[in-house]
């Protein structure tokens, strides 16, 4: 192994080690945050980390942006370029921290310009299933056995909330208000949330019966399985265990949570194989109860409760990710306003709508509005 550098081996062990310390529990963070690290590593050609100057971390902020998806070939989105940055920006702040690198400025050359973000943003495109496919592979699963019970409540749960997965792994019984419909994804309750933020959230009317079936999961857990306020709400199943005979009780579940997100999308594949269903990931139904809060919104006071709802505290996010349009349907979705100026007085215009968003979110909507008008203009209309 030419490249190796050991220095810089020593130094990553040793950020892992510092990782371990502090996140316990589920591995995908750490596992990622660790990627970055070695990504960068590599980037700068294996010279010690300790000569890394603003010049390599442009570079890398570059090849990170120009990369592609491995499975698919794609351009990579940008939550998952923004994500590799703030995992190598976060390791280059602990080496700074730990004094191997002098210069605190470094870690402001991992963002990306504003150009640069509105023409990935073009280009991304989420996919996610639709609610009667949902309620396909709901309905799909043969509740009859704890497992099934428990699968069933999965499908549930993540489309009903918009729950991130390693959250929902690290949520306990005592995160969950049913009288309430509110989900408390707080650190000091041991959940594991993106950025560490902690915030509450709503379980979604969006269906009777998937919303009275995570009511009776969540009983059932409490009163038939005794289950605690420390207990996982997605538990492992006894047979998940190598110590206990499969056969004797394959599909009973124990009071013990999953370390590794992975085994959420086994039972989607699993599930969606049996519903005849394409398989998509599990975050995928974050992306459909986004999409079905969205058509809900009459008002900005709405967006901007949906988008604290889902992690998000500017608007902008939910915007840029979700309500994103090729031209032809800008142009269907505008033909269908009505813009008269001499409406009733009790109508409320686009612009008194934009005028009661605060001058932060007003100002980070400018560019999208910009560039709407420049695609118009390119493509013929309002001319």
């Amino acid at each position: 192994m030419e490249n190796l550098n050991i220095t810089n081996v020593i130094q990553i062990d040793e950020y892992d080690k510092y990782l371990k310390d502090t996140n316990n529990g589920v591995d995908d963070t750490r596992r990622a945050k660790l990627s970055a690290a070695n990504k960068l590593e590599k980037s700068i050609g294996h010279k010690n980390l300790a000569e890394i100057v603003p010049d390599d971390i442009t570079n890398f902020r570059e090849e990170v942006y120009n990369s592609t998806n491995k499975n698919t070939g794609e351009p990579l989105k940008l939550d998952s370029i923004i994500s590799i940055l703030s995992n190598a920006a976060e390791f280059v702040g602990w080496l700074i921290k730990k004094k191997y690198l002098i210069d605190e400025n470094l870690v402001d050359y991992f963002n990306l310009s504003r150009d640069q973000k509105l023409t990935r943003d073009k280009s991304v495109r989420y996919h996610y299933h639709d609610y009667p496919t949902i309620l396909k592979l709901f309905n799909s699963i043969d509740d009859s056995t704890e497992k099934g019970r428990r699968n069933k409540f999965l499908i549930a749960f993540l489309f009903l909330t918009g729950i991130r997965i390693t959250a929902f792994l690290t949520l306990t019984l005592k995160c969950i208000d049913l009288e309430k419909r509110e989900v408390y994804q707080h650190t000091s309750k041991g959940v594991k949330t993106k950025y560490r933020k902690s915030f509450e959230s709503i379980i979604f009317n969006f269906d009777d019966d998937l919303l009275d079936y995570v009511y009776d999961y969540i009983k059932f857990l409490r009163l038939d399985k005794g289950f605690g306020d420390n207990d996982p709400v997605f538990p492992k199943l006894l047979s998940d265990f190598n110590n206990i005979e499969t056969e004797f009780s394959p599909e009973i579940l124990s009071n013990k949570p999953y370390n590794e997100s992975s085994i959420i999308g086994k039972v989607l594949e699993e599930v969606s194989l049996n519903a005849k269903v394409e398989y998509y990931s599990a975050h995928t139904l974050r992306h459909s109860a986004i999409f079905y809060t969205l058509k809900c919104l009459t008002n900005s006071e709405e967006l901007k409760a949906v988008s604290m709802h889902f992690g998000h505290d500017e608007i902008k996010v939910i915007l840029i990710s979700y309500a994103n349009f090729v031209p032809e349907k800008v142009y269907e979705i505008l033909m269908k306003m009505d813009f008269k100026i001499n409406k009733k007085p009790e109508d409320t215009s686009i612009i008194d709508k934009f005028k009661m968003l605060s001058p932060e979110n007003q100002k980070a909507m400018e560019p999208m509005i910009d560039n709407l008008l420049k695609k118009q203009k390119e493509a013929g209309r309002f001319v």
